[in-house]
């Protein structure tokens, strides 16, 4: 397999929003190959518009930044929900989490999350993640 990787929503958005980690994201990811479950797309929205929510952003740059998320050049999975779903109870998380963790398992390829949470059940679930520098891991 090529060189790649499954991110995750937090990363994306992370260099959408133009956030401190965006060019450490950037520079983790150049020469890779990005995979992503199908529920991105939805993870997305929601993701925008709690920022919205909280004042964050304003309804109209959660579109425009949609629209970034839109040229973002990645290969869709649909997620198996079963299997996924049994991963989320077993390790008490999030379905999305659980989505990016079987993809990632499944193509045997790093996650890419700034989550820290999900970052401390990918290494119990043996599910290598790619290091992004300047961005402490630790819990």
């Amino acid at each position: 397999m090529e060189r790649a990787i499954v991110a995750d929503a937090s990363a994306i958005l992370s260099v959408i929003l133009g956030e401190p980690t965006a060019n450490a994201i950037r520079k983790a990811t150049s020469g890779y190959f990005l995979y992503s479950p199908s529920c991105i797309e939805y993870e997305m929205c929601n993701a925008l518009s709690a920022l919205v929510k909280r004042s964050s952003i304003v309804s109209k740059q959660a579109v425009e930044a949609y629209h970034e998320f839109e040229k973002v050049p990645l290969a869709l999975i649909a997620p198996e929900f079963d299997q996924s779903l049994l991963l989320a109870c077993s390790e008490e998380i999030y379905a999305y989490d659980a989505f990016y963790l079987f993809c990632a398992k499944k193509l045997g390829v790093p996650l890419l999350t700034l989550d820290k949470k999900l970052i401390e059940v990918a290494k119990e679930c043996s599910v290598e993640v790619k290091p992004v520098q300047g961005v402490d891991y630790s819990a």
